[in-house]
């Protein structure tokens, strides 16, 4: 029995300090997986401090006469009964967790719903559109075109910039 509860014991205890594992299809993370770990560690510790119980009871001699046998051996039929409890409780909270499809543990994994589309830009763009092509702020764009650095139509208080304009002022800087 001491086998099996050192084995839930150490499991448990990397479950609690890691929060995640990998069973099957199921990647068990977070809270979840450290009380699991939590569910785990629990037959040996009470196993552990039944243990120094009995042992302050029965004192540093190691005279055993004194030792209640039957107490004894409700003791253990306790701890067997949390070891397969532990084992049903751990399974039960791996077995709800929900089925996920895994990439390798150094892959990070993007949800294709949360990417968002590409930006397509057509051959004359906006002082917003000029700002985000050029992944500026819209004041640097107007500033740009104050300075005569950017050739821009005036139509009304707005300006249109030709794309082909911005490329050519990509390729003579690297910076804004």
């Amino acid at each position: 029995m001491i086998i099996c509860e050192s084995i839930f014991f150490f499991a448990g205890l990397y479950y609690i300090l890691t929060g995640r594992f990998r069973i099957g299809k199921r990647v068990i993370t977070g809270n979840r997986a450290r009380y699991i770990g939590g569910v785990l560690v629990l037959p040996l510790a009470f196993g552990l401090i039944v243990g120094f119980i009995i042992g302050l009871n029965t004192g540093l001699s190691g005279d055993l006469s004194n030792l209640d046998w039957d107490a004894l051996s409700s003791v253990a039929m306790i701890e067997l009964l949390l070891v397969i409890g532990a084992f049903i409780a751990a399974l039960a909270l791996v077995l709800t967790a929900p089925e996920t499809d895994f990439a390798p543990a150094n892959m990070e994994v993007h949800s294709l719903a949360a990417t968002p589309p590409p930006t397509v830009f057509g051959s004359v763009l906006t002082v917003p559109e000029a700002a985000r092509y050029l992944k500026v702020s819209e004041a640097e764009i107007l500033q740009l075109i104050d300075d005569g650095r950017i050739a821009a139509a005036r139509i009304g208080s707005d300006y249109r910039i030709a794309r082909v304009v911005l490329d050519e002022l990509l390729q003579q800087n690297d910076q804004l």
